[in-house]
């Protein structure tokens, strides 16, 4: 869980962590919740807790992708159909040359530093295909 902490933001009745739990049983999942607070979602049914620190969020995901990217993980027919702008063959005409997101996280782009990369090495190891969901407010239904 990354951006999003249903027990304690999303408390309509709808049982979202009976929900939650339900399907890691189903799947055999692991929880990683990454949250600068041990948050209620964590509350001994995560597998692991990473207390971000604020503000880092992004220096986290550009770490994550740069793992993703340069160990060729990337789910690359996806992204060729679904992403604007992730690498040289899906940038709109006229875009600049490097502009897109692969040159940013692999420090051809601006911006984006190497030795600030790789800090998700670990968490994308295990054989099961990942599930991520980020900010899953009402209106995702």
């Amino acid at each position: 869980m990354f951006g999003n902490n249903p027990a304690e933001t999303r408390m309509s009745g709808g049982g979202i962590t009976y929900y939650l739990e339900q399907a890691r049983e189903r799947s055999n999942a692991r929880m990683i919740v990454i949250d600068p607070r041990y948050t209620d979602t964590a509350a001994g049914r995560e597998d692991e807790w990473i207390p971000i620190r604020p503000g880092t969020d992004a220096a986290l995901v550009a770490g994550i992708a740069w793992v993703l990217i340069n160990e060729n993980l990337v789910d690359q027919p996806f992204l060729d159909k679904y992403c604007v702008g992730y690498d040289e063959t899906t940038l709109p005409e006229g875009a600049p040359a490097n502009g897109h997101y692969k040159a940013y996280i692999l420090g051809h782009g601006g911006g984006c530093h190497r030795q600030n990369l790789g800090m998700g090495r670990s968490y994308h190891r295990d054989p099961r295909r990942p599930y991520y969901q980020a900010g899953a407010g009402d209106r995702y239904g």
